[in-house]
């Protein structure tokens, strides 16, 4: 079966003899990797089904741009698209955020801040013929996530995320936000309309450039529940969320809508599946169980994770992934509608033998 039909059956919840599967690896497993198969990409000597697309670079002076609102962040701080201040931290691609709102989080300052030119046409110029290249050779084109300089996958690309939450409150950092969502939720409402729109536009791009895949998500889940009552979440995330995947749909009714929360997002899942989710990500062991998120949901909607990367990826043995992607195809998955992947991008605490097991696994049975 081809790659594409096994994704597609997948996804219709059809049982495959070997689900689709993915991962994506920090930069010091891709040093480890190369060091053993040389200079070549591992999404090719792993022969991964499903590729991620970027947008390309941006022709704005970023200093120039945001240069009254980053006075205050100290030297050294590199200054992302979004104005956020990046102080890099002492763990491996972690940054410490510097928030251009905060303490200015006013009707005028959102209205004034500066947002990227991710919609810029020349952005993507070639974003439409790399996703028909992929589709040639038979992969899954999916909207990017986990690259950059960090990924080993080329510095310079560009994660078009479509995210609402989390985009607003690294403008205004997440405290700011959570109270301005209990306490002046007209303001809060302010920078959230004005980040769905932007988002609109950006997966209005992603469908008519042929993605089989929009990846949307919000991190709103802790170890043990919502950082947010369900009720709030409802009030100001739902419609939002479910507004932007419509506009992706209304350009292309075929693309496939995957949707990304780390935590417990139990109480959610119901109204995920309302918005229009169609794939679940990453279902993490470690708060939620893959297997009863199955059973009450697997005939809705379909999941991609499932693989702790808290747990089983950094402190199991090869014998234990084989192990535990075998449970998961065989539960999660008994009825299609798994593809199997590590729950979130590999860190460098993950044996590199690890991620071997795992591909020979997934990929070829042993």
């Amino acid at each position: 079966m081809s790659r594409r039909d096994n994704f597609y059956k997948t996804i219709s919840r059809e049982k495959t003899d070997t689900p689709p599967y993915f991962l994506s690896m920090c930069s010091d497993l891709v040093h480890e990797f190369k060091q053993k198969y040389g200079d070549i990409d591992y999404r090719d000597e792993f022969d991964i089904p499903i590729r991620e697309v970027f947008i390309g670079p941006t022709r704005l002076d970023i200093k120039e741009r945001f240069k009254d609102w980053t006075d205050d962040m100290p030297p050294g701080c590199e200054i992302n698209e979004w104005g956020v201040g990046m102080q890099r931290g002492g763990t491996a691609h972690f940054y410490k955020m510097l928030h251009p709102l905060a303490g200015r989080l006013t009707a005028e300052d959102i209205e004034a801040l500066p947002f990227p030119d991710f919609t810029a046409d020349y952005r993507w110029e070639s974003v439409k013929e790399q996703i028909a290249e992929l589709k040639s050779r038979d992969y899954i084109a999916m909207s990017g996530i986990y690259g950059g300089a960090d990924s080993g996958l080329g510095g310079g690309t560009i994660p078009a995320f479509i995210d609402i939450f989390e985009s607003s409150w690294y403008l205004c950092g997440l405290e700011e936000m959570l109270m301005a969502m209990y306490s002046e939720p007209e303001t809060a409402g302010l920078l959230l309309d004005r980040m769905t729109a932007f988002k609109e536009e950006i997966a209005v791009k992603w469908a008519a450039a042929g993605a089989d895949i929009i990846v949307y998500g919000d991190d709103v889940g802790t170890q043990r529940s919502l950082m947010m009552s369900g009720d709030m979440w409802r009030e100001f995330l739902k419609p939002r969320l479910a507004r932007v995947i419509k506009a992706a749909k209304d350009v292309n009714p075929g693309v496939v809508i995957f949707y990304h929360s780390d935590g417990n997002i139990m109480e959610i899942i119901p109204d995920l599946i309302e918005a229009g989710v169609e794939i679940l990500n990453p279902v993490q062991p470690e708060c939620m169980d893959p297997v009863e998120v199955a059973e009450l949901y697997g005939g809705r909607v379909s999941f991609w994770g499932t693989i702790g990367t808290q747990t089983t990826f950094p402190y199991g043995s090869p014998g234990d992934i084989r192990s535990i992607c075998g449970e998961m195809i065989n539960t999660v998955g008994k009825n299609g509608g798994l593809i199997i992947a590590p729950t979130h991008i590999l860190e460098p605490d993950v044996p590199f033998e690890n991620v071997e097991a795992f591909v020979s696994f997934v990929r070829d049975g042993v």
